[in-house]
């Protein structure tokens, strides 16, 4: 989530990473076999495959396929070298793949595996940072979370507000407490270990002022539930809402 102003802001996945483990260990070693098939950096120009630590074969590839001036780049890697990986992984930026490039990318994995059913491990993580504006000096406080959530693809345009209870309030707040201690010392003191450590140095009645303080001081966020009501809307706009359950996706009626 990138924010200007308060009132400006924008949700953006750049980041996704699916596993899918597969219970049968021949279809693994057939889709690494596919892939160190020697036609297959010939059908797709300036695709790498090597070998890592995590994986036998790991592939770069460009997509579109066919556009040389192409800068959005996928990761798939097959063959795990250790207990407890995942059969495969997926790895690209979704925000500069074109919808050309995802239906390219769509066919290579239609070609080596069966994509249709895609999990994910648990974990969570929100952090926060400033992030350059390219070609300028100005830059964006970026909220990105961080997530596992351990469900299918489909279910992601469901997944409910990660964002949910985050505040963001000024460095300065204790400056209102009355408490003889420098604002950005103690913002600093928060920063490196957190509220109730920081409160610990402090004599009872400059805790309880900065304690209420804290609680009266208003984030300068934007509703983020409202926010997250976009999420929907965000995969459709990049071409993943059928693919990860934002758009309704109707079976084929069967022939009588």
């Amino acid at each position: 989530m990138n924010n200007g102003a308060k009132g400006n802001c924008s949700i953006k996945l750049d980041r996704l990473s699916i596993c899918y483990n597969e219970s049968n260990q021949e279809y693994v070693q057939k889709t690494c076999g596919l892939l160190r098939d020697h036609n297959m950096p010939e059908s797709i120009p300036r695709m790498t495959i090597t070998k890592n630590p995590r994986y036998h074969v790991s592939c770069v590839i460009p997509v579109p396929f066919k556009e040389a001036s192409s800068k959005a780049m996928a990761c798939f890697e097959a063959g795990p070298r250790r207990p407890g990986q995942a059969s495969y992984r997926l790895d690209y930026n979704p925000s500069k793949l074109s919808e050309a490039g995802f239906d390219d990318l769509s066919v290579f994995l239609e070609t080596i595996i069966d994509p249709d059913v895609v999990g994910f491990f648990r974990a969570s993580k929100v952090v926060a940072y400033e992030k350059p504006v390219p070609g300028s000096l100005q830059s964006h406080l970026r909220l990105e979370c961080r997530l596992k959530p351990g469900f299918f693809g489909h279910q992601v345009a469901k997944l409910e507000n990660p964002f949910s209870g985050v505040g963001l309030i000024p460095a300065d707040f204790s400056e209102t407490a009355g408490i003889d201690i420098p604002a950005q010392f103690f913002a600093d003191s928060i920063r490196i270990g957190g509220l109730k450590r920081a409160l610990r140095a402090l004599d009872p009645a400059r805790r309880k002022r900065l304690k209420q303080a804290f609680k009266a001081a208003e984030s300068v966020l934007p509703n983020l539930d409202a926010m997250w009501a976009l999420w929907p809307d965000t995969l459709i706009g990049m071409g993943l809402g059928k693919h990860l359950g934002a758009v309704p996706v109707v079976p084929f009626a069967k022939a009588a």
